[in-house]
């Protein structure tokens, strides 16, 4: 009896590290920050304003990869013009991503793109796109009109989420179990043999 619910403790322990440890998968969140407005900022565009998007995946991209369609690995996204009107988001059923295309260098920085986001009026887009042949950063607004600023080569960031505390409790308790499981078996063994070499 003492055997099974030793056996249990191993198994159960296990699976919570498993559930964890699938839990504990970062993602990766994809920043883009174009250059400012500058000259190009005409109201009610700030020249001091921006383009900033977000992509999230659940694993990051790989190296080398050539321009192609990421819409679904997509698990959200952010698109800010600078306006509150015409901020854009995943979790807002009016706006849409009508096309992403990421391309990447040997070490998997991101080296190229297209993105296009649309609001909730049919001229309110967000089209960003560059290669290393040239690029545009542009925005059309229905209630505020168009804005150009420059594309930034160099305006992309990396970052991983963290896990949630709770993952993290989740994964020493598993790992508790199994230590107490095994650690209970080896003090065990001893008598065990004993008994064994008795009989």
């Amino acid at each position: 009896m003492n055997h099974f619910r030793k056996t249990f403790a191993c198994v159960v322990g296990a699976v919570l590290v498993l559930i964890a440890a699938a839990a504990a998968n970062a993602d990766t969140i994809y920043t883009y920050t174009s250059d400012d407005y500058g000259p190009y900022g005409i109201p009610p565009f700030e020249p001091s304003e921006h383009i900033t998007a977000t992509f999230t995946f659940a694993t990051p991209l790989a190296g080398s990869l050539p321009l192609a369609n990421d819409l679904p690995s997509l698990l959200s996204w952010t698109v800010n013009v600078g306006l509150p009107s015409l901020s854009m988001s995943s979790t807002d059923s009016s706006d849409s991503m009508v096309e992403l295309e990421l391309g990447t260098g040997p070490t998997g920085a991101i080296t190229a793109w297209a993105f296009w986001a649309n609001g909730p009026n049919p001229n309110d887009e967000v089209v960003i796109s560059y290669d290393p042949g040239g690029g545009q950063d542009s925005v059309n607004s229905q209630s505020a009109g168009p804005v150009e600023a420059n594309v930034n080569p160099d305006g992309w960031t990396i970052t991983t989420t963290t896990p949630e505390p709770s993952t993290l409790v989740s994964m020493a308790l598993g790992v508790a179990v199994m230590l107490f499981a095994v650690r209970r078996r080896t003090r065990s063994n001893p008598s065990d043999v004993k008994a064994d070499t008795a009989s």
